[in-house]
């Protein structure tokens, strides 16, 4: 059988399930969770998501670079992982981990999403549109994508091809303040 895509390597060995004690706190539990089964990336996931509630962002990133260091493949662990990165203003790592999970998973909307995202906030426009034309692919209704095409476009001199992808946006959500924005540079630029 072959595996699905994102899904976490099976182990060699059964998994160990642990019983929490009364009144352990969800870290707790996920560490027992790992020394029981110190190779399952599935633990290491849970325990960064236990890190994560927490606020402790550092552990938390470790623990999902753990995982993904057990499984590859393990799209979900890599969109936390870039989660995390974002909120620590690291947009070129952040990009590297959502651009897996899209490799991961072609046809996941989030990860190309974020992927543009991260890109973008990285100051790498040009790779960032690729992704969003992906998601408009994907799901033509969510603006967000839209606009922030159409501010790719205007910014190069595409001006009709921008107002256009402006347009769809603000036809999706009429108060998308980038796209007002891109409107904004679009009647600048036409005069």
């Amino acid at each position: 059988a072959q595996k699905a895509k994102g899904t976490p390597t099976p182990i060699a060995r059964p998994e160990i399930k642990t019983t929490p004690l009364p009144g352990e706190d969800p870290v707790s539990q996920a560490l027992r969770q790992v020394q029981a089964n110190p190779n399952d990336p599935k633990a290491h996931f849970v325990l960064g998501n236990a890190y994560a509630l927490q606020g402790d962002k550092v552990k938390a990133l470790e623990e999902y670079e753990w995982a993904i260091g057990l499984d590859p493949d393990y799209a979900e662990a890599c969109m936390k992982a870039g989660d995390v990165l974002t909120t620590q203003g690291d947009f070129a790592r952040a990009a590297e981990m959502y651009q897996r999970a899209a490799e991961l998973e072609p046809d996941s909307v989030e990860a190309h999403l974020k992927a543009g995202q991260a890109l973008w906030g990285d100051g790498r426009m040009r790779p960032a549109t690729e992704y969003f034309r992906r998601v408009i692919e994907l799901d033509p209704n969510l603006p967000l994508p839209h606009a922030a095409l159409g501010n790719f476009l205007v910014s190069t001199g595409r001006l009709e091809e921008g107002r256009e992808e402006l347009e769809a946006a603000l036809r999706l959500n009429p108060g998308l303040p980038e796209a007002h924005f891109g409107m904004g540079s679009y009647w600048k630029a036409v005069g």
